[in-house]
């Protein structure tokens, strides 16, 4: 909506074929309202072009700090990583991370359960965990590259003195 603030964007050059002609493609915040939502849109064919809908899991909080990455067989699957509150996770933000799933023109979130039915990345839910950054690579050089998700997430408790934040990394895992 070009009549709304957009916020933080990050971009990348991919294609969903393999070998096919790389194209930019730009994450993005944007305002909706008293919400801000993540957008993904690619350059195709001389135009921006909308890739699905919102990536939010709540559409009516506030998402910021999206980051973009291409990873899977050739480097044809767009991952997005990005923060938001959640209040089935006792309303802190939490990091989490959608795969874009071209035939359907939808983002998949991935993550892990938590028993509430949101897949975060956080390692602790009940702490604040912000700035997420996505690059798709591999740990065996040949091997196709899996997202990987930095981000920062308070944690520990030096000698009484409360939480500080840490840098955690989480790495895909291709399920069966």
């Amino acid at each position: 909506d070009p009549n709304q603030n957009a916020g933080v964007s990050d971009v990348v050059g991919g294609s969903l074929a393999a070998g096919g002609p790389r194209v930019p493609w730009a994450t993005f915040e944007q305002k909706a309202g008293d919400a801000q939502r993540i957008f993904v849109r690619a350059f195709k064919n001389g135009q921006w072009v909308t890739q699905g809908p919102s990536l939010n899991i709540d559409q009516n909080v506030e998402a910021e700090a999206p980051s973009i990455d291409f990873a899977g067989a050739g480097r044809t699957v767009p991952w997005d990583a990005w923060y938001e509150p959640n209040a089935a996770l006792g309303g802190q933000n939490q990091i989490f991370a959608s795969r874009f799933v071209a035939a359907n023109n939808v983002w998949q979130p991935e993550g892990q359960d938590r028993g509430s039915g949101v897949p975060s990345l956080n390692i602790n839910t009940d702490k604040e965990a912000e700035n997420p950054s996505v690059a798709g690579g591999a740990a065996v050089a040949g091997n196709d590259p899996v997202p990987w998700v930095a981000w920062e997430e308070e944690d520990g408790n030096v000698k009484g003195s409360g939480n500080h934040d840490q840098i955690f990394v989480s790495k895909g895992v291709n399920q069966a």
